[in-house]
């Protein structure tokens, strides 16, 4: 912690006096630098400020330490701060009110950074990242006027890129993922129109419904046994093809004659689709409440 301080310290009146810089050096009482603010023309462009905090860990309980608080620079924009930031601070609220416009890179007290974002007029706008105790990039996107907007990335410890789209979400908002609901669904529509035009044509309507149906119900028994692996894969094109069932089916025992299929088929696939429909409803959300759950207690 020391060490980390008077190397920041040390970096930081470098670059002071190798641009011939006029500073002002205010001390603890102890000797040890407590602000130090870069003067250009009478005017404060840059600060930096280091603090004396009582250590929570367990192992050195009443033990002050002596870290950094926050440094910025007026002409960058960016605020570096290691600490809450403090509305009685006056030196460090001089940077906001000299900089409607800047960014904040957020630490895990004086370790790796917690989060970064962008601030417009005060309010944050623009590109942001969050990430892990060991600074590794977890989470990045946008905000526009303090909404989450565009496509927003998570990165989980595997590697693995999930990217999600929002649309005015707030901070709780998780959005709607374009690889587990926007793609399968696109897919899912486009399979089922090619594969119905094509045998439509080829073999006739009623021939596509049947197997189209019996497709379909196969799929929910399979994926019973399946459903923990690629649950949340399919979870929305599942819907979407008992979805288009259903109405196909009431179509069909509406309009029976000109459809060349009986009433009774229709009604039974309609109500073997509302019912699937039903209990995965059920199965899914119970799963999702499942993972909260674990989440919850592992957090």
């Amino acid at each position: 912690m020391k060490r980390g301080c008077f190397l920041f310290s040390l970096a930081f009146l470098f670059t002071i006096y190798s641009r011939g810089q006029d500073s002002i050096i205010k001390r603890f009482p102890d000797g040890r630098i407590e602000e130090i603010s870069v003067m250009v023309n009478g005017n404060i462009v840059k600060a930096s400020a280091y603090h004396l905090i009582r250590v929570r860990s367990t192992d050195t309980i009443g033990t002050i330490e002596y870290s950094p608080k926050y440094s910025w620079d007026k002409q960058t924009k960016v605020i570096e701060s290691y600490w809450t930031i403090d509305d009685s601070d006056k030196l460090e609220m001089l940077f906001f009110k000299q900089c409607p416009n800047y960014t904040l890179k957020q630490h895990r007290g004086d370790g790796p950074l917690f989060f970064i974002e962008t601030y417009k007029n005060k309010i944050r706008d623009g590109k942001c990242s969050s990430y892990d105790e060991t600074g590794k990039l977890i989470v990045e996107g946008q905000y526009t006027n303090r909404k989450k907007t565009g496509v927003w990335k998570y990165y989980n410890e595997k590697g693995n890129t999930e990217c999600v789209i929002m649309i005015n979400g707030s901070d709780n908002d998780y959005g709607i993922s374009i690889n587990y609901t926007i793609a399968p669904t696109l897919i899912a529509i486009i399979l089922t129109l090619f594969s119905g035009i094509f045998i439509s044509r080829r073999y006739g309507y009623k021939t596509f419904y049947i197997n189209f149906c019996r497709g379909v119900l196969i799929f929910c028994i399979i994926l019973l046994f399946i459903a923990r692996y690629i649950g949340q894969i399919v979870k929305y094109p599942l819907f979407l093809w008992l979805i288009v069932i259903f109405i196909l089916s009431m179509v069909n025992f509406a309009l029976d004659e000109k459809s060349k299929i009986k009433p009774g088929t229709s009604a039974i696939y309609a109500f073997l689709a509302f019912l699937m429909g039903v209990f995965y409803y059920v199965i899914f959300d119970l799963s999702e409440m499942a993972n909260a759950a674990s989440a919850a207690v592992l957090f």
